[in-house]
Protein backbone atom coordinates (compact mmCIF):
# COMPACT_ATOMS: atom_id res chain seq x y z
CA UNK A 1 0.00 0.00 0.00
CA UNK A 2 1.41 3.34 -1.05
CA UNK A 3 1.04 6.24 1.40
CA UNK A 4 -0.73 9.34 0.24
CA UNK A 5 2.06 11.60 1.46
CA UNK A 6 5.26 10.71 3.29
CA UNK A 7 7.55 13.63 4.16
CA UNK A 8 11.25 12.80 4.14
CA UNK A 9 13.26 15.46 5.96
CA UNK A 10 10.53 17.89 5.00
CA UNK A 11 12.00 18.21 1.49
CA UNK A 12 10.59 15.37 -0.60
CA UNK A 13 7.36 13.47 -0.66
CA UNK A 14 5.99 10.39 -2.35
CA UNK A 15 4.00 11.38 -5.39
CA UNK A 16 0.66 9.52 -5.10
CA UNK A 17 0.16 9.46 -8.87
CA UNK A 18 3.66 8.06 -9.50
CA UNK A 19 5.07 4.55 -9.07
CA UNK A 20 6.35 3.64 -5.60
CA UNK A 21 9.76 5.20 -5.00
CA UNK A 22 9.08 8.24 -7.18
CA UNK A 23 9.47 11.59 -5.50
CA UNK A 24 8.76 15.19 -6.36
CA UNK A 25 10.07 18.37 -4.77
CA UNK A 26 7.94 20.58 -2.58
CA UNK A 27 6.85 23.91 -4.01
CA UNK A 28 9.10 27.00 -3.69
CA UNK A 29 6.72 28.64 -1.20
CA UNK A 30 6.99 25.76 1.24
CA UNK A 31 10.79 25.79 0.86
CA UNK A 32 10.88 29.52 1.64
CA UNK A 33 8.62 28.91 4.64
CA UNK A 34 10.91 26.11 5.84
CA UNK A 35 13.91 28.43 5.51
CA UNK A 36 12.24 31.08 7.68
CA UNK A 37 11.29 28.47 10.28
CA UNK A 38 14.81 27.01 10.33
CA UNK A 39 16.34 30.48 10.55
CA UNK A 40 14.24 31.23 13.64
CA UNK A 41 15.11 27.82 15.11
CA UNK A 42 18.81 28.43 14.49
CA UNK A 43 18.65 31.76 16.30
CA UNK A 44 16.84 30.14 19.24
CA UNK A 45 19.29 27.23 19.44
CA UNK A 46 22.29 29.57 19.15
CA UNK A 47 21.03 31.62 22.10
CA UNK A 48 20.41 28.45 24.12
CA UNK A 49 23.89 27.17 23.26
CA UNK A 50 25.50 30.45 24.37
CA UNK A 51 23.76 30.23 27.74
CA UNK A 52 24.55 26.52 28.16
CA UNK A 53 28.22 27.10 27.25
CA UNK A 54 28.45 29.91 29.82
CA UNK A 55 26.89 27.70 32.50
CA UNK A 56 29.28 24.87 31.60
CA UNK A 57 32.27 27.20 31.88
CA UNK A 58 31.07 28.46 35.28
CA UNK A 59 30.56 24.89 36.51
CA UNK A 60 34.04 23.95 35.27
CA UNK A 61 35.59 26.92 37.04
CA UNK A 62 33.76 26.21 40.30
CA UNK A 63 34.70 22.53 40.19
CA UNK A 64 38.39 23.22 39.55
CA UNK A 65 38.63 25.87 42.25
CA UNK A 66 36.84 23.83 44.91
CA UNK A 67 38.74 20.66 43.98
CA UNK A 68 42.05 22.51 44.38
CA UNK A 69 40.95 23.76 47.81
CA UNK A 70 39.85 20.24 48.78
CA UNK A 71 43.14 18.71 47.69
CA UNK A 72 44.93 21.10 50.04
CA UNK A 73 42.70 19.99 52.94
CA UNK A 74 42.78 16.18 52.59
CA UNK A 75 45.56 13.83 53.57
CA UNK A 76 46.55 10.73 51.69
CA UNK A 77 49.48 8.43 51.07
CA UNK A 78 49.59 9.32 47.37
CA UNK A 79 47.89 11.45 44.71
CA UNK A 80 45.22 8.84 43.94
CA UNK A 81 44.17 8.60 47.57
CA UNK A 82 44.02 12.39 47.92
CA UNK A 83 41.96 12.61 44.68
CA UNK A 84 39.53 9.99 46.00
CA UNK A 85 39.18 11.73 49.36
CA UNK A 86 38.76 15.09 47.64
CA UNK A 87 35.68 13.80 45.75
CA UNK A 88 33.94 13.25 49.10
CA UNK A 89 35.04 16.62 50.52
CA UNK A 90 32.05 18.82 51.40
CA UNK A 91 31.64 22.32 50.01
CA UNK A 92 28.52 23.65 51.69
CA UNK A 93 25.79 21.09 50.96
CA UNK A 94 27.64 19.55 48.02
CA UNK A 95 30.68 17.36 47.63
CA UNK A 96 33.41 17.81 45.05
CA UNK A 97 31.90 14.73 43.39
CA UNK A 98 28.58 16.59 43.10
CA UNK A 99 30.39 19.54 41.50
CA UNK A 100 32.10 17.14 39.07
CA UNK A 101 28.72 15.67 38.14
CA UNK A 102 27.25 19.15 37.63
CA UNK A 103 30.23 20.16 35.49
CA UNK A 104 29.83 17.06 33.30
CA UNK A 105 26.07 17.50 33.03
CA UNK A 106 26.36 21.15 32.02
CA UNK A 107 29.02 20.29 29.42
CA UNK A 108 26.75 17.57 28.01
CA UNK A 109 23.87 20.03 27.69
CA UNK A 110 26.12 22.52 25.89
CA UNK A 111 27.37 19.79 23.54
CA UNK A 112 23.77 18.77 22.83
CA UNK A 113 22.89 22.31 21.82
CA UNK A 114 26.01 22.49 19.67
CA UNK A 115 25.01 19.31 17.82
CA UNK A 116 21.46 20.59 17.38
CA UNK A 117 22.85 23.86 16.02
CA UNK A 118 24.92 21.92 13.47
CA UNK A 119 21.87 19.88 12.49
CA UNK A 120 19.72 22.97 11.97
CA UNK A 121 22.49 24.57 9.89
CA UNK A 122 22.69 21.47 7.68
CA UNK A 123 18.90 21.42 7.19
CA UNK A 124 18.91 25.14 6.45
CA UNK A 125 21.67 24.68 3.89
CA UNK A 126 19.70 21.90 2.20
CA UNK A 127 16.60 24.09 1.96
CA UNK A 128 18.66 26.98 0.59
CA UNK A 129 20.09 24.67 -2.08
CA UNK A 130 16.58 23.60 -3.05
CA UNK A 131 15.48 27.22 -3.33
CA UNK A 132 18.51 28.05 -5.52
CA UNK A 133 17.61 25.11 -7.75
CA UNK A 134 14.05 26.41 -8.09
CA UNK A 135 15.36 29.87 -8.93
CA UNK A 136 17.73 28.47 -11.58
CA UNK A 137 14.98 26.40 -13.17
CA UNK A 138 12.52 29.31 -13.10
CA UNK A 139 15.04 31.96 -14.11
Amino acid sequence: HSPERVPLSGLWQVAPDQPRGSVRMSDPGSVESAILTLDAELEEVTDAYALAAQQAAEAESTYRLEKAKALLQVDGRNAEEREAKALAYKVGEQTIGDLLFLRNARESVAQGYLERMRSVRARLSAQQSLLRNYQEVAG
